[in-house]
């Protein structure tokens, strides 16, 4: 009686229940007892009244959070970000609006770890919740997402994907605007990404136009002579100029964004770490150049902002140390490079797994200083792994794929593999032909044919001695498998046999040895350790 009281009375609940029955006859009434006429109707009420009392749940802890102001980015939580945690509860609770906020935060925190897989994902979580919204957002609402997740595509070397989104951005924004309400800036910043892509994709001609529309505008719209944002767009322009041949021009418009950069600096609007991006990127267009020194001497710059202000294991410590390894490489300091050039391989393994296009140009920085240290084994083997990963994560006959060949190429000559040395060669003509304009990166394609025929004279040479050989045998020709090694004026050729490891005079022997080398004076072709254990001796030789 109590209870029937208090649910009549107090609560209100038994009239409510008699309108119910009334009016949907979905309750059997028994003097002042009530059932359900049908359980799936009480199984659909009962699965309603969960939902709403989950949303409810949600909305209390999304309140909280709010509420409480708890600093996102200082809360560590297992097996994600907190605002990919938080953006889950908001969603739950059909706050779509808060969802869509709290995965572009997680996408963007993703992406500046260089996390691009989970930005892809959290950018694509995003976009679907937007959906969902009862209102439309403005385009800009609608194209930052869609820029930032065509931007973590391409940098997983998933092109198409990439252009199709970008492309589709793009074109609304033109359809969207008339040329009175064109949001400029947003205008820009899609036409830069789409360039970007091209320029990834070595489609420099394209890349070009669209930057050339691009900058324009930057520079019209932007008042401040120290905006990173323009320094930026330059910047994207000055390394499409680089990749396509333009070398001039490419340093010209990069020592002008590093100017930009560094009166932001000056003026405190930002940290001395963003000069870290123009001095690498003014490194690599001096490289092209030839001027080593200085190319050298800007990446060193980099590396020691990037070293100072990041963790040592940071995606952009590991592009300041592979650069430094490959300027060093071309200094004829390969030996010097080698501990970089393995530390940046080691942090790109980690951060990008080893299928990435980044992971690859670590392993091909490293075999250049192998190369150089005369450990061309080692650098062949380095090499056959990057080129199997570019061969995959780029499109066919990718610009890309140019410089690995021509290194593979140079290792193969050095091994004796004269014949597949060759092919190389004509390979990476082919490529260069298919994706430069006549006049374009001309040194490249020059020194390939220079090497093409210089392996065609020495290959018609060696079959021609063989040829007369055979001439001179009664019994049949001999099958010679592969050419022998390709020795030039490097000092006397020697072979070594040691058992080092026994007595300091073997260590000795080969830091002489390596001083001699350096000098011209001798050019050791191999190093055999002798005596149990012999694999041990050697790792012990190969240091």
């Amino acid at each position: 009686a109590d209870l029937y009281s208090t649910l009549n009375q107090v609560l209100d609940f038994m009239p409510k229940i008699r309108e119910l029955a009334v009016k949907h006859e979905c309750f059997e009434q028994t003097g002042s007892h009530f059932r359900w006429k049908q359980q799936a109707v009480y199984e659909a009420v009962k699965s309603l009244l969960m939902v709403n009392q989950r949303q409810n749940i949600h909305r209390m802890i999304v309140r909280a959070f709010k509420q409480h102001k708890i600093a996102n980015d200082d809360i560590d939580v297992k097996g994600g970000d907190v605002h990919r945690l938080l953006g889950r509860h908001c969603a739950l609770a059909q706050d779509w609006a808060g969802a869509f906020e709290q995965y572009m935060k997680a996408g963007d925190r993703a992406k500046a770890t260089f996390n691009f897989n989970e930005a892809s994902k959290m950018y694509e979580e995003a976009i679907d919740f937007q959906a969902k919204m009862t209102e439309q957002p403005p385009l800009r609402s609608r194209m930052i997402p869609t820029i930032n997740l065509g931007t973590c595509l391409r940098e997983l070397a998933r092109y198409k994907e990439a252009e199709a989104v970008l492309t589709r951005c793009l074109n609304e924004a033109q359809s969207e605007f008339s040329d009175i309400t064109l949001d400029e800036h947003l205008y820009v910043r899609a036409l830069t990404a789409l360039a970007a892509l091209y320029q990834a994709q070595s489609k420099y001609e394209a890349a070009r136009k669209l930057y050339e529309k691009a900058v324009p505008i930057a520079r019209n719209i932007q008042e401040s002579k120290s905006s990173l944002w323009l320094a930026g767009n330059i910047a994207g322009y000055a390394e499409t100029l680089r990749k396509s041949g333009d070398l001039p021009q490419a340093e010209s418009h990069h020592r002008e964004a590093l100017e930009i950069r560094t009166r932001a600096v000056q003026e405190k609007s930002c940290t001395e770490l963003e000069l870290a991006v123009s001095y690498t990127q003014l490194g690599c267009t001096l490289a092209g150049m030839r001027q080593y020194e200085d190319a050298y001497e800007q990446h060193h710059r980099a590396l020691a902002l990037r070293y100072r202000y990041l963790d040592f294991s940071h995606g952009l410590v590991s592009e300041s140390l592979n650069y430094c390894a490959e300027s060093l490489c071309a200094l004829g300091r390969g030996g010097e490079g080698i501990p970089l050039a393995l530390h940046a391989v080691e942090i790109r393994k980690l951060i990008f797994g080893t299928s990435h296009p980044a992971y690859a140009h670590a392993l091909s920085v490293l075999a250049s200083c192998y190369h150089a240290v005369g450990r061309s084994f080692d650098a062949r083997d380095c090499l056959e792994k990057c080129l199997e990963i570019c061969e995959v994560a780029f499109q066919k006959n990718h610009a890309n794929i140019i410089p690995n060949l021509m290194n593979y190429g140079n290792v193969l000559r050095s091994t004796g593999d004269l014949v597949k040395a060759r092919i190389v060669y004509q390979r990476a003509i082919t490529i260069h032909q298919l994706n430069f304009k006549r006049g374009q990166q001309a040194s490249q394609l020059e020194k390939c044919k220079t090497e093409l025929e210089d392996l065609s004279r020495k290959i018609e040479l060696l079959e021609s001695s063989a040829s007369s050989a055979t001439n001179n045998l009664s019994h049949a020709p001999l099958k010679v498998p592969f050419a022998p090694p390709d020795i030039e004026d490097r000092g006397t050729p020697v072979i070594v046999f040691t058992d080092i490891g026994r007595d300091v005079d073997d260590e000795l022997a080969l830091v002489v040895m390596s001083s001699l080398r350096r000098m011209h004076l001798l050019n050791p072709i191999a190093v055999i350790t002798t005596l149990c254990p012999e694999e041990n001796r050697a790792h012990l030789a190969r240091g």
